[in-house]
């Protein structure tokens, strides 16, 4: 992995664990990006589904996450880049 994956993932992790993250903002701002950024970000977040979807190892923690990722599996799709 290169390094600016792993300091990609550590930011985002530092954001969703900072415990005053506002998601619906987050999400507000996203959508003022440019289209295809709005694109790749989805392809992201479809990558991480797809990978927990897999995971048969979760316990309560993470329960709902792992759950949901299985029950959109099937429905989530590789979207092009534009």
């Amino acid at each position: 992995m290169k390094t600016i994956d792993v300091d990609i993932v550590k930011a985002i992790i530092n954001y969703v664990n900072n415990g005053n993250s506002n998601y619906k903002e987050f999400a507000r701002l996203m959508s003022y990006e440019h289209r295809t950024l709005q694109q790749q970000f989805t392809k992201l977040c479809i990558a991480w589904l797809k990978e927990l979807s897999e995971t048969e190892n979760y316990d309560l923690r993470n329960e709902g996450s792992v759950k949901f990722a299985k029950s959109v599996k099937d429905k989530l799709v590789n979207l092009p880049l534009i």
